[in-house]
């Protein structure tokens, strides 16, 4: 296989508030970290592309909040 075919994946984080869902986000995606809590309001989504060996992967996030 010679040409670059592109993949899908979809990763859905959900959970407890105040549990880490919105910095393991950011974490993988900018590299960064807060120790600072912002709530997310509703659903938060990020896309990367990451090469893999043959293929391409568009891998979309969503960080899903919990409604108390």
């Amino acid at each position: 296989m010679t040409t670059k075919e592109k993949r899908k994946g979809t990763i859905v984080l959900c959970g407890d508030a105040k549990v880490g869902k919105s910095n393991l986000r950011t974490m993988y995606f900018d590299g960064l970290f807060s120790s600072e809590y912002e709530p997310t309001i509703g659903v938060d989504i990020g896309i990367k592309n990451l090469p893999a060996f043959y293929n391409n992967v568009d891998l979309k996030v969503y960080l899903v909040s919990k409604l108390l």
